[in-house]
């Protein structure tokens, strides 16, 4: 017991060091992303966007810290003899990964539970958040602001009116059409802008629009234009249909109701097997992560970890990408997209354990 209460607390100490390494290269990228989605943002909003884009991504980074742990724990423990220690000692090597059983267990347990039920409110939350943020912003632009960027729109005004901020004179505005498959120019004398319910609109006073694909241009007097806030802060129109952004209890009780989309109902019954399959990728991790550390023991381990950061690559395309799109696509059956990669993973974890072991 105290071996393994050993390697469990050398295991956990990897996973809080491979998991604090990960948020350190991706904080600043997350950061500047949120800024650019939310330019307008007070900092309040920023801090409140950064650990919800954290969350989302915890399913999919959470695996990979996991497996660098493993790697660098078994490893270690090969490369300071302390594992040939245990093997004279009359201990059973396998009982040796019950610690990392254990940890992949309650990191599958959770894993599951935010997919499956945490993750679809978090997005729906950062909807919310990314809406209210655009609406916040656009009622109280700070003064003297000329410029507005969101995404593909952009507006720039020479000055604004004193009495009334959002009124601006001289306007140059970049925006995708109204089938959005191309830009528009529009240059105007006076901007009045303004949001309304889930719509930010602008009036426009003695204007220029320029169609940038084939340069075709139109003059009037006034006009106005609209366009979705969700479509403003880049967020996807079908937020919330789609099974992704559904709960279990939610995909259950549709599916449980009768569909008539097949699409949809092949795509409802992918994520729900999906879900549990990124939940056993943690067993799969280490019955793979801990004969790469016990056999490729020397030197300094960056080989292993290098290793290890391939196993991940690997899961990320063949599970993550070409299993979703076979089995939402209807390719294969929806649980064959789903646990094709765990199943595969796991026979070749036998085998590189039995050979490590052998060793």
């Amino acid at each position: 017991m105290k071996l393994q209460l050993y390697i469990f607390k050398q295991l956990v100490l990897a996973l809080l060091f491979a998991v604090g390494g990960i948020l350190f290269v991706a904080l600043p990228g997350i950061a500047v992303s949120t800024v650019h989605r939310m330019p307008l943002a007070d900092a309040k909003v920023l801090l409140m966007y950064v650990p919800m884009v954290l969350e989302t991504l915890a399913p999919y980074a959470l695996p990979v810290c996991f497996i660098l742990a493993v790697v660098a724990t078994y490893g270690r423990l090969a490369a300071d003899k302390e594992w040939t220690a245990i093997q004279m000692a009359g201990f059973h090597p396998l009982k040796m990964l019950l610690p990392g059983v254990v940890v992949a267990l309650f990191l599958g347990a959770a894993t599951y539970w935010m997919v499956s039920y945490e993750l679809p409110l978090a997005k729906k939350r950062q909807r919310s958040l990314l809406m209210a943020a655009a609406t916040s912003s656009l009622h109280n632009l700070q003064p003297g602001r000329t410029t507005l960027q969101f995404e593909d729109f952009f507006l720039n005004a020479r000055w604004r009116d004193p009495d009334d901020q959002n009124i601006l004179y001289d306007v140059y505005i970049r925006k995708p059409d109204d089938e959005g498959r191309s830009k528009v120019d529009i240059f105007a004398e006076k901007v009045y802008i303004r949001t309304e319910g889930d719509m930010f609109r602008g009036d426009l006073y003695n204007y220029e629009m320029v169609q940038a694909a084939n340069g075709t241009v139109a003059r009037n007097e006034r006009s106005s234009f609209g366009i979705p806030l969700e479509k403003l802060v880049g967020t996807k129109q079908d937020h919330g249909t789609r099974a992704r952004y559904m709960t279990n209890p939610e995909i259950e009780a549709e599916l449980a109701a009768g569909i008539e989309d097949e699409d949809r109902r092949i795509s409802m019954l992918f994520d729900l097997e999906y879900r549990k399959s990124m939940a056993a990728i943690f067993l799969v991790f280490l019955g793979v992560g801990a004969p790469t550390g016990l056999v490729l023991r020397r030197g300094t381990q960056l080989g292993a970890l290098a290793v290890a950061v391939g196993y991940g690559l690997l899961y990320y395309i063949f599970a993550v990408r070409l299993g979703r799109e076979l089995g939402r696509s209807g390719t294969v059956e929806p649980w064959v997209g789903a646990w094709a990669v765990p199943v595969v993973g796991s026979l070749i974890a036998i085998v590189m354990l039995w050979r490590a072991l052998k060793r």
